[in-house]
């Protein structure tokens, strides 16, 4: 926490909570070493300037975290947090094991160092090859844990993992590595399956530079997408055309907005009304990271844009992955691509990402009715008015278009006819306790990628 010396108080953020920083945090406000595009953190050291301040390193037990015995954990929340259990669910809650870390430090993890407690135990780990598990004897509940040994295979390449999986090499082959010209054809086989996945994609808008700061153009380039097409004949796998954010109304709990469609017509006025008919004068630079699948998408929507607006010019970017997420992180992108899966299902999942003070906000937008809703909801423990809050986050966002929805994803994946416990679901994930292969005269062991 930070304390102002002269008063003895902790300093608040601008909903009234006690700030707290990590340790890197504090490094680099005390450094000056904040980049540009950590606008909280920005904010934060010129906050700090003004005030003889200190730091007050805190333990878990001063944030509210207690063992009470050696099976419980008592959590104390500054407010009613309703999706608080499904936090618990994250790999980030899980507990390590702080002997071996003040042991190897950032090797830990290596096969030889790692302690965990569930069903499977780190044998083998070799970068961009393989990783091998093999079913922990000290597991609680072993007896139920039916695989004796996974391998999976971290290759990214499609054609590659698919000519692995016909060739037999593999039991599954993960959603989102099915190549996209072999879709069609790959939907006829019974290995093939299908689903609703909580992802949204959409474009990254950075506000920061004109003319996209001008919310016209946002518009005119978010209504001159025809996303019902490119679903139907691009994609052609179950996904939606979608016009907000969030990609579902969560059992029919969440009254999930809708605003944002396809009107060519409009779309022409609102951009001649900004200075730029028929998009005369309009240069955009459309950032996509390597995937065959992504630049198809990169080029569908320039040829909408281009179809729209005759007189504007898209130029696309390809990066690699790493050299992608530092372009977006430092903000040198006009458009860029990008995809957003839920950690639980729950729309606070998609909508926190968009607050003014997160790190996953490369746009540089900030609304402060946004943010407002969103802790609004977050303190109540009524859900029904909390998804009501949530909504009308939304409908803010959707409003000033920092961020335009392009459609909501399925999973898809090829799965062996022998394998038993991996199904569809709207997280994409795959607990391999429930996974078994049955597969008369082989051990029971399981590849996958």
């Amino acid at each position: 926490k930070v304390r102002d010396r002269r008063t003895g108080r902790f300093l608040t953020d601008v909903f009234g909570r006690e700030l707290m920083l990590t340790p890197d945090e504090l490094r680099r406000i005390r450094r000056e070493d904040v980049p540009s595009e950590a606008r909280h953190l920005q904010e934060l050291r010129r906050r700090l300037n003004d005030h003889p301040w200190e730091a007050v390193t805190l333990s878990a037990e001063d944030v509210g975290v207690r063992a009470l015995d050696d099976a419980t954990l008592e959590v104390e929340m500054e407010a009613p947090t309703a999706f608080f259990l499904k936090l618990t669910t994250l790999g980030v809650y899980r507990p390590v094991p702080r002997e071996a870390i003040e042991r190897y430090g950032r090797a830990w993890t290596r096969p030889e160092h790692i302690v965990s407690n569930g069903p499977f135990r780190l044998v083998e780990f070799t970068p961009g090859r393989r990783v091998v598990l093999e079913k922990n004897p000290l597991y609680w509940d072993a007896a139920r844990v039916r695989l004796q040994r996974a391998i999976f295979y971290p290759y990214d390449e499609a054609t590659t993992v698919l000519n692995l999986y016909k060739a037999g090499e593999l039991d599954v082959l993960v959603s989102g590595l099915l190549p996209p010209y072999a879709l069609r054809r790959l939907q006829q086989k019974r290995d093939y399956v299908s689903g609703p996945y909580l992802l949204s994609y959409f474009l990254l808008v950075n506000v920061r530079r004109p003319p996209l700061s001008d919310r016209r153009v946002r518009w005119a380039l978010a209504l001159s997408i025809d996303r019902e097409r490119l679903c139907r004949r691009l994609l052609a796998a179950g996904q939606q055309p979608s016009g907000a954010f969030t990609p579902s109304d969560f059992q029919g709990k969440y009254p999930r907005p809708s605003k944002v469609g396809y009107d060519p017509e409009r779309a022409r006025q609102l951009l001649a009304a900004a200075g730029y008919p028929e998009g005369r004068g309009l240069r955009l630079r459309f950032l996509y990271n390597t995937g065959a699948l992504h630049a198809q998408i990169a080029e569908a929507i320039q040829a909408d844009w281009r179809r729209t607006f005759p007189l504007i010019r898209v130029e696309l970017i390809n990066q690699e992955w790493q050299v992608y997420l530092n372009t977006v992180r430092l903000g040198d992108f006009d458009i860029a691509r990008r995809s957003f899966s839920a950690d639980f299902s729950d729309p606070t999942s998609f909508l926190d990402s968009m607050l003014s003070t997160s790190p996953n906000n490369p746009t540089g937008w900030a609304n402060p009715e946004y943010d407002r809703f969103i802790q609004q909801a977050n303190a109540t423990s009524d859900d029904h008015r909390r998804m009501a809050l949530l909504a009308r986050a939304e409908e803010v966002l959707l409003d000033d278009l920092p961020i335009i929805p392009i459609y909501s994803s399925v999973t898809n994946f090829l799965r062996k006819p022998y394998v038993r416990g991996w199904h569809a679901n709207v997280l994409d994930r795959h607990p391999l306790k429930f996974v078994a292969v049955e597969r008369e005269g082989t051990p029971p062991g399981f590849s996958g990628r």
